[in-house]
């Protein structure tokens, strides 16, 4: 159980992640995060918050995560583990409240995406989010072989900032899906 008197703050910094069966990074914690200039290729996704109270019972919500300067490459390379983007936000919220998301201040800049499939991003029950100044760069290093049919997933999101990201090479998708996501909430540019 999450004890919430002792949580951690956490810096990843200058790392690579490879062969990690299920994912890259598992985060949650209350406290700021920083995970920074590492090189994640690990077969499923790169980073996945998910914040388990429900089943696992052992994390609550983040509130402070910047995700920047990263390379991320050819993750979600086959099925295990969650699919649904390169970073995933999924807390396994049944039911959420109108307006409000269970994790908040997530900030994805800066990042170099090597990807040869559409899911990059997928977020739910996620409050001020934010994906800018990244460059999404196409890959063939892998056929593509995933499901999802949009590049970007907002299920249940409150004031989402994207904008400045650039692609190299053409995508597969660069469509957003909203899911219970008002488009009164997602500010592009």
């Amino acid at each position: 159980l999450e004890n919430i008197t002792a949580t951690p703050s956490v810096t990843i910094r200058n790392c690579q992640f490879g062969n990690g069966r299920a994912r890259g990074i598992l985060m949650t914690t209350p406290k700021p995060v920083l995970i920074e200039n590492c090189h994640i290729t690990s077969p499923g996704a790169a980073i996945y918050i998910e914040g388990d109270a429900n089943f696992w019972f052992e994390s609550g919500a983040c509130s402070d995560v910047t995700i920047c300067k990263n390379v991320f490459e050819n993750n979600l390379m086959f099925h295990i583990g969650d699919i649904r983007g390169v970073i995933t936000i999924a807390p396994p919220v049944p039911q959420g409240v109108a307006g409000r998301g269970m994790h908040r201040n997530i900030r994805i800049q800066e990042n170099e995406f090597r990807v040869f499939d559409r899911p990059l991003l997928y977020a739910q029950f996620v409050e001020n989010l934010s994906l800018t100044d990244n460059r999404f760069v196409h890959s063939e290093m892998f056929r593509p072989w995933n499901p999802t049919k949009s590049a970007i997933t907002l299920r249940h999101c409150v004031n989402v900032d994207i904008h400045g990201n650039k692609a190299e090479g053409v995508l597969l998708d660069d469509s957003i899906l909203l899911d219970d996501t008002p488009a009164t909430e997602v500010h592009l540019s």
